[in-house]
């Protein structure tokens, strides 16, 4: 059973659901401090127009398998593939000292692999060139737990930061990776990190700091 679910959500996730006393039991979860990480491929839509399905499929499978092998290295908990984008969380349910840290190392790494996977594959095919991938990083206070209805659960991430995350995700250029104050204060120090324009994102009602981190020479 446990080698089942694990198929099909985190490790992690798998345990708390697993461990429970009475499947029917009430609803689960708590607000914490959450690290949420969204990447998402940039131009997806144009490439499975030109693309035969299955070979979409499989580029998709191979960088959903990256992203889990990172997240997992940096002890993070992937909470799901959304499409051709996926969601990470960093501090929960796995504790951490710096998930901040873990998280932006975990994208670093995610983006110098997906470059890698994206060359490859334009040996194949040289439309492969025209997508790229953006991640988007933030910090703040959030719901973990079981969202859904009586019938269907989710065990999951819901708060603002959460959409921070998406929507800095899609506003990326190709390779960048761009995180929020929240997320600055933490790897100022550790990383090289310039400022970008404050801004209005789609859906929130005031301009947020944004900060684009600079890839680490290999």
């Amino acid at each position: 059973m446990r080698t089942l679910f694990e198929r099909y959500m985190a490790p992690e996730v798998a345990a708390i659901l697993l461990n429970r006393q009475d499947a029917m039991s009430d609803v689960v979860g708590e607000v914490q401090e959450i690290t949420v990480l969204f990447a998402d491929i940039r131009n997806f839509t144009f490439l499975v127009q030109h693309l035969h399905l299955q070979d979409s499929q499989r580029f998709l499978t191979e960088f959903f398998d990256l992203v889990a092998d990172v997240i997992s290295l940096r002890q993070g908990t992937l909470d799901k593939f959304i499409g051709d984008a996926a969601l990470a969380i960093f501090g929960a349910p796995v504790a951490q000292d710096s998930p901040n840290w873990s998280a932006v190392l975990a994208a670093m790494e995610i983006q110098k692999g997906f470059e890698a996977l994206r060359i490859r594959w334009a040996l194949k095919s040289e439309l492969f060139m025209q997508i790229g991938l953006g991640i988007g990083i933030s910090r703040g206070d959030m719901y973990l737990g079981d969202v859904g209805s009586g019938r269907r659960l989710d065990y999951t991430v819901v708060g603002a930061d959460v959409n921070i995350a998406q929507r800095l995700a899609s506003d990326t250029v190709a390779g960048q990776i761009l995180i929020t104050e929240s997320v600055y204060s933490d790897v100022a120090d550790v990383v090289a990190v310039q400022e970008q324009k404050t801004k209005l994102l789609r859906g929130l009602e005031k301009t947020i700091r944004i900060y684009s981190i600079i890839p680490l020479v290999a």
